[in-house]
C-alpha cells in the first residue's frame, strides 16, 4: 500500500513564543487538500500557537469572525480551524537523535509533543512508547476539538530542537500520529516547511510563475517520495497554500485583540484617540484646501468651455497646442480624481498580504507619479523664472543661426551647383526664391513677436510650477512646431512636387513596358498603347526624368531640416511619456524593501531524517499501538524532510519593463517600414508619433461639498487601524 505522504508549513514565530514545561499549547490554522476526504495530498498551513490558559474564551466566535474576515477564495474553500496542540517538558521522553545524509549531521533533542487529532473516542490508552497525548488531555480539549473542522481533524506532532549550521536552533515539529476522518495515521512521509510569517510593508511569497525555482547546493539529498509530491501539481492547491500563508498575520492579529490585557488595550484606545483627532484635523485642511483647488479647476473649465464656442480658437488655438491641452486635462483630472483612488479597496483584499500589497502600490501609483512630475516641473520653472532674459537671448540666437546660416545659406547653396551636381538653373531658381521669400516672411513676423517671448517663458515656468514638467514640455513641443511652420509648408509644397514626378515617371515607365496598373486587384496587366500615346510619353518621360535630381535636391534638404525637428519633439513626447508611465512608488520601495516584490521562491534542505517508531493503528475509533496486537511486532520506519522556504526578488528592470511596453509598442519594423518608403516616394512624413499617454478621465462634475467630503473620507480612509497590539 502506498504511504501517506503530506506536507506541513510551520511558522518561525513558534519557534521563539515556546512555552515553560509541561503547558499545553493549541495551533491554528487550515487544512488544505484536493477534495474533502482525500489525504493523499494535504498541506497543513500552521498559522500560531495559543497557550491553554487562552482555553476559556470563546474560540468558535474567534474562528468565525477570523473566517469572515479571510480573502473570499480562501474562505469559500478552507476554513480556519484548530488543528490540534503541542505540549512541551518532560511529557515529551526528551530524546537525543542524529540525524542527516552525507557528511553533514544534524543533532536534535525531543522536547515538545504536538497532537493534532480528530477522532471523536480518543480514551483508550496507548502504551508507553507511543502513548497518544489526546485521552490524557481529552476532557481539557473536548470542547475546543469540536472547534476543529467538522471535529474529525486533529494531529499530534513532536517539536524538535535542530542544531543549523549556522550556529542557531531551529524549533521544527515532527508528525506524532494524525486522527483523519475516524482513521489514525502515524507513520507518514512529512516535508516539514519553516517560512517566515509576511507582513505587510516587509514581505510575502508568490509563486511566480515566469521564474525559475534556485535550489541551494546542499550535501543533503530529498527522498525520492518529495519528488513525487511536488510532481503531482495537478492536484495540489499551491494557491490556497500560500493564500494561507499570506493571511496569517491577519488572523494572528484577529486572535491578539480578543487576548489583549485590558491595561494596555485602555492604553491603546487613549493613543488611539489622540492619533484619530489628529488624523481628523489632518484630513480637514487637506480637505478644504482641494475643494478650493476643484473651485478654481471647474471656473477655469467653464472659462474655456464658453471660448472654445469660437471659431477661431476651435480651429486654430485647440490644434496649434493639442499636446499642452491633453497634459493638462490630464493633470486636471488626476488632481481631481485623487481622492477617487485613495479610496479603500474593501475589508476582503486586505488579509491576504499579498493582495494588500498590490492594492496599495496601484492606490498610491498616481500619487507618486503627480509629485515626481511636480518637483521636475519646480525645478525647471525656477530656473527658467530667473533666468527668462538669458533663455531669451539664447533662444534668439539659435534661432537666428538656423535662419541666416541653415535656410538661408542652404537655399542659396541649391540654387547654384551643390556639391559639383549640375541642376536645372531656372527651376532651381524658382524653388530657391519661394523659399527664401517664404523664410524671409517668417523672420519678419518673428521681429514682431519676439519681445512677448520673455513672458512666454515665464508661462512656462509658471506652468511647471503650477502642473509639473510634463506641461511645459508639451509646451515645448507645440512652439517647435509652431515655430517650424515656415520649414514644414516648404517641406509639403516640394514634396508634393516631388511625389507627383516620381508617379508621372512611374507611369510612363510602365507605359514603355506595355503594363498598366489594376488598382482594384493591386497588380500590373499587359496592355497594348497606341503610337501615339507611346510619343507623347517619350516627350513627357524625358524633362520629368532631366528635372528630377534639381527636385530631388531640395526634397532631400527640407526633408533633413524637418526629420531634425520632428526628432527633437519625439524625444520630448518620450520624456513625457516614460514620466507618466514610471512606477516612482515601485522603484522606491524595491530600493528600500526588495522583499515586497517576491517572484518564485527557493528551498533549503536543513536536515532529513528516518524516524523508526511503532505503527498506532485505529480499532473502531480508539487510537492503539500496534504492540498491543497479537503478532504486530514489526516496526515502520517513516521519513521527515525540514526545509526553509525563501523568497526570489524581482530585478529592477522586471518592476518597471511592463510599463514601458506601450512606449516600444509604437515603434516597429512596420512603421519604420512605412516611414521610409514614404520619406523615398515622396509622402508626408507621420506627424503623430502614437506613444500612448494616460487616459484622460472624464470631467468631474460634483458638488462642492460633496467634493470636500470625499477628499475628507479618501484621507481618513489612508489611516491605519491602531492596534498597540501588533508585533512589529
Amino acid at each position: 500500500m502506498k504511504r501517506k505522504r503530506c506536507r506541513l508549513w510551520w511558522p518561525k514565530h513558534i519557534n521563539s513564543s515556546l512555552s515553560s514545561a509541561n503547558e499545553l499549547n493549541l495551533i491554528f490554522g487550515w487544512f488544505i487538500s484536493s477534495t474533502e476526504d482525500d489525504f493523499t495530498n494535504l498541506d497543513i498551513v500552521v498559522a500560531f500557537a495559543c497557550h491553554e490558559s487562552n482555553s476559556q474564551i470563546n474560540l468558535q466566535a474567534i474562528l468565525d469572525e477570523t473566517n469572515r474576515n479571510m480573502h473570499t477564495p480562501l474562505h469559500d474553500k478552507h476554513t480556519f480551524s484548530l488543528l490540534g496542540f503541542y505540549l512541551s517538558g518532560s511529557e515529551c521522553n526528551g530524546s537525543t537523535r542524529q540525524v542527516g545524509i552525507g557528511k553533514h549531521t544534524h543533532s536534535y533533542s525531543t522536547h515538545l509533543r504536538v497532537c493534532l487529532c480528530g477522532s471523536e473516542n480518543t480514551h483508550k490508552i496507548l502504551s508507553e512508547t507511543s502513548m497518544c497525548l489526546c485521552c490524557r488531555y481529552n476532557q481539557l480539549l473536548e470542547h475546543n476539538r469540536m472547534t476543529s473542522v467538522g471535529s474529525n481533524r486533529w494531529l499530534q506532532l513532536e517539536m524538535s530542537y535542530i542544531e543549523q549550521r549556522v550556529s542557531k536552533e531551529l524549533v521544527t515539529p515532527e508528525l506524532h500520529h494524525i486522527h483523519w476522518n475516524g482513521a489514525t495515521l502515524s507513520q507518514l512521509d512529512v516535508h516539514v516547511i519553516v517560512y517566515d510569517v509576511p507582513k505587510f510593508g516587509c514581505h510575502y511569497y508568490s509563486l511566480g510563475s515566469d521564474c525559475e525555482t534556485k535550489q541551494l547546493s546542499t550535501s543533503s539529498k530529498r527522498p525520492m517520495w518529495v519528488e513525487d509530491l511536488h510532481k503531482s501539481s495537478s492536484t495540489l492547491d499551491l494557491e490556497a497554500v500560500f493564500l494561507a500563508i499570506n493571511s496569517v498575520n491577519a488572523a494572528n492579529i484577529l486572535l491578539e485583540r480578543h487576548l489583549a490585557p485590558q491595561a494596555l488595550a485602555n492604553q491603546c484606545r487613549i493613543i488611539c484617540k489622540i492619533l484619530t483627532f489628529s488624523w481628523q484635523l489632518l484630513a480637514i485642511l487637506v480637505a478644504s484646501f482641494w475643494t478650493l483647488c476643484y473651485v478654481i479647476l471647474q471656473f477655469f473649465y467653464k472659462l474655456f468651455s464658453f471660448i472654445s464656442l469660437l471659431w477661431v480658437y476651435n480651429n486654430i488655438t485647440a490644434k496649434a497646442f493639442c499636446n499642452t491641452f491633453q497634459n493638462i486635462q490630464i493633470r486636471c483630472s488626476q488632481f481631481m480624481y485623487w481622492p477617487v483612488f485613495l479610496q479603500n479597496d474593501g475589508l476582503r483584499a486586505q488579509p491576504c498580504v499579498e493582495y494588500a500589497e498590490k492594492a496599495a502600490l496601484q492606490r498610491h501609483s498616481m500619487w507618486s507619479t503627480i509629485l515626481v512630475d511636480l518637483f521636475l516641473g519646480n525645478l525647471l520653472g525656477t530656473v527658467l523664472w530667473f533666468h527668462a532674459e538669458s533663455v531669451y537671448f539664447w533662444v534668439s540666437s539659435f534661432s537666428d543661426g538656423v535662419t541666416n546660416y541653415v535656410l538661408r545659406t542652404g537655399c542659396v547653396w541649391l540654387m547654384e551647383n551643390p556639391a559639383g551636381f549640375k541642376l536645372n538653373t531656372d527651376l532651381a531658381g524658382i524653388l530657391g526664391m519661394i523659399s527664401l521669400n517664404a523664410i524671409q516672411i517668417w523672420s519678419t513676423l518673428w521681429f514682431f513677436i519676439s519681445d512677448l517671448f520673455v513672458h512666454f517663458i515665464k508661462l512656462l515656468a509658471l506652468s511647471g510650477i503650477i502642473f509639473g514638467f510634463t506641461t511645459p514640455a508639451s509646451m515645448i513641443i507645440d512652439v517647435i512646431s509652431l515655430a517650424t511652420i515656415h520649414i514644414s509648408a516648404l517641406h509639403w509644397l516640394i514634396s508634393l512636387i516631388y511625389s507627383q514626378q516620381i508617379e508621372a515617371i512611374a507611369s510612363l515607365w510602365r507605359l514603355f513596358r506595355g503594363k498598366k496598373c489594376n488598382p482594384l486587384r493591386q497588380r500590373l496587366d499587359s496592355y497594348e498603347y497606341t503610337v501615339e500615346q507611346h510619343v507623347v510619353g517619350s516627350l513627357l518621360f524625358t524633362p520629368l526624368l532631366l528635372l528630377l535630381p534639381t527636385t530631388s535636391a531640395f526634397y532631400m534638404f527640407f526633408t533633413i531640416l524637418i526629420t531634425t525637428f520632428s526628432f527633437i519633439c519625439f524625444i520630448m513626447v518620450v520624456i513625457v511619456s516614460v514620466i507618466h508611465a514610471t512606477p516612482y512608488n515601485k522603484i522606491l520601495l524595491w530600493l528600500l524593501k526588495k522583499g515586497r516584490f517576491p517572484s518564485g521562491m527557493w528551498i533549503e534542505i536543513i536536515s532529513c531524517s528516518c524516524n523508526h517508531s511503532p505503527k498506532v493503528k485505529s480499532i473502531g475509533g480508539f487510537a492503539s499501538s500496534s504492540h498491543e496486537l497479537k503478532g504486530s511486532n514489526d516496526d515502520t520506519e517513516s521519513t521527515t524532510l525540514v526545509s526553509s522556504i525563501h523568497n526570489n526578488f524581482q530585478t529592477l528592470a522586471t518592476i518597471v519593463f511592463p510599463h514601458y511596453i506601450c512606449l516600444f509598442l509604437a515603434i516597429s519594423r512596420s512603421s519604420s517600414a512605412s516611414s521610409a518608403h514614404g520619406i523615398l516616394t515622396g509622402k508626408s512624413i507621420p506627424s503623430s508619433i502614437g506613444i500612448t499617454l494616460p487616459s484622460m478621465l472624464p470631467w468631474m462634475a460634483m458638488p462642492y461639498r460633496d467634493y470636500w467630503c470625499l477628499c475628507y473620507k479618501a484621507v481618513h480612509n489612508c489611516k491605519s487601524d491602531c492596534t498597540c497590539h501588533r508585533r512589529q
